[in-house]
């Protein structure tokens, strides 16, 4: 049984190089497969463990995608940053491959979000900003705004609005002659000399 640095040639035309442990790549070590993927960092007993980074099927995509954290047993599990082949970046808790718990997620089109995340999904309450410069502080329901919160926008004349209420399904619910509307940050009003 091999122990120490070596490397292993796969029958895909993969390989391994890096540090072996009674003839199991254990320790640090870098895997290549056929694809273009590849993980440098901790491995156990054959099994990507501990810290390391993953980038997905190179060869497929000129932008891939890639992981950068904590692993258990080949599964992304602890704190990481994924980064996706969209431009969209996850950096969080991950369990069982899954951003999970507290979460920053940043797109592609400059909108964010931060806050709960269940099994890779909005969930619970969390912060999003929009590009357009509205943004939406309060509950989620799997991914669309549902429960208590507050919507804010910004009107061309300036200040900040909001809109204070119950969502469901993404959208406000209204009670009839009801004002929700409350001005947040007033446009401090220029002295024009005559």
């Amino acid at each position: 049984m091999k122990t120490g640095e070596g490397a292993l040639i796969m029958a895909d035309g993969g390989y391994y190089q890096g540090n072996f442990v009674e003839g199991e790549m254990s320790g640090k070590g870098k895997r290549v497969w056929a694809d273009g993927s590849y993980f440098e960092g901790d491995f156990s007993i054959g099994e990507k463990h501990g810290y390391g980074e993953m980038h997905y099927g190179l060869k497929m995509n000129a932008k891939d995608e890639s992981y950068f954290g904590d692993w258990i047993d080949n599964r992304r599990e602890g704190n990481g940053l994924l980064k996706m082949r969209d431009g969209t970046t996850l950096k969080g808790v991950f369990q069982n491959n899954q951003p999970e718990g507290h979460c920053e997620i940043k797109y592609a089109d400059g909108s964010s979000y931060e806050g709960m995340v269940k099994r890779g999904v909005i969930h619970g309450v969390g912060e999003q900003l929009m590009s357009d410069g509205t943004a939406y502080v309060g509950h989620f329901n799997e991914g669309v705004r549902d429960g208590e919160g507050t919507f804010y926008m910004q009107k061309e004349q300036g200040g900040t609005y909001s809109l204070k209420g119950d969502f469901s399904k993404g959208e406000p619910t209204l009670t009839p002659n009801e004002c929700h509307f409350e001005l947040v940050s007033p446009v401090e009003k220029e002295e024009v000399d005559v």
